[in-house]
């Protein structure tokens, strides 16, 4: 109405920032060593140094492993944890393919096709996550951590026993159709249900806001993808 002041908006609200003892929990710790340690096999690839390299690699699908049931078991599951397992997931695998065309090509080769099928689609998703949402998917469906255990102990296997053709389709075959069969959280957006308990649990970190406020829901479409 004329004459009507405009309705005064209080400050903006900033994001939480967890307290440096949320951030460097065990779970994060053993997330960050697998990305600090990825120039390291990397080199150990570039200098054909296959022993070192499976050695490394092994104890990086250990810290996979650990980091995860940790973070279940005490509690420590935070978005940022999340991401730094994505990427450190992503970056692991990463030096395992490679290290597998370069000191495995001689067994791999007969049987290549299936792989690029399943490296194909794995490349698609992370494509399609970052040109919809601008960002790495984060990978922690049941299915894909099941999935990536399987290729651990296929990467194990490899390079301690030899290559076994059983378990090598088990694990191209069955990720191939987890990754094309499977909606992801973070490559799809999740549903109403799902949002209103990310907003509620946003509203809950921040501890001062309305969970239905312009800036929590601001925040949450940032965090966790919903509308």
């Amino acid at each position: 109405m004329p004459g009507t002041a405009p309705a005064r908006q209080g400050p903006r609200r900033k994001a939480p920032v967890l307290p440096k003892d949320k951030l460097l929990t065990t779970p994060n710790i053993l997330s960050l060593y697998r990305i600090i340690v990825f120039p390291l096999i990397l080199l150990f690839i570039i200098s054909g140094r296959e022993l070192l390299f499976a050695v490394f690699l092994v104890i990086s699908l250990v810290t996979d492993v650990l980091d995860g049931l940790i973070a279940r078991r005490f509690k420590l599951e935070s978005e940022l944890g999340a991401r730094i397992d994505s990427i450190g997931d992503m970056g692991t695998y990463t030096l395992a393919f490679l290290g597998i065309f370069v000191f495995k090509w001689d067994v791999i080769a007969p049987h290549i096709l299936p792989f690029l099928i399943f490296a194909g689609l794995c490349v698609l998703l992370v494509l399609t996550a970052l040109i919809k949402f601008g960002r790495l998917p984060s990978f922690h469906l049941y299915s894909w951590k099941i999935g990536g255990y399987i290729q651990g102990l296929f990467f194990v296997v490899l390079f301690a026993h030899g290559f076994n053709p059983v378990l090598y389709y088990f694990m191209v075959v069955g990720q191939s159709v987890r990754t094309g069969a499977h909606r992801h959280p973070i490559a799809h957006p999740p549903n109403a249900v799902q949002c209103k308990r990310d907003l509620l649990g946003v509203a809950g970190a921040q501890n001062t806001l309305s969970p239905w406020s312009t800036t929590n829901r601001r925040y949450s479409s940032a965090t966790t993808g919903c509308p």
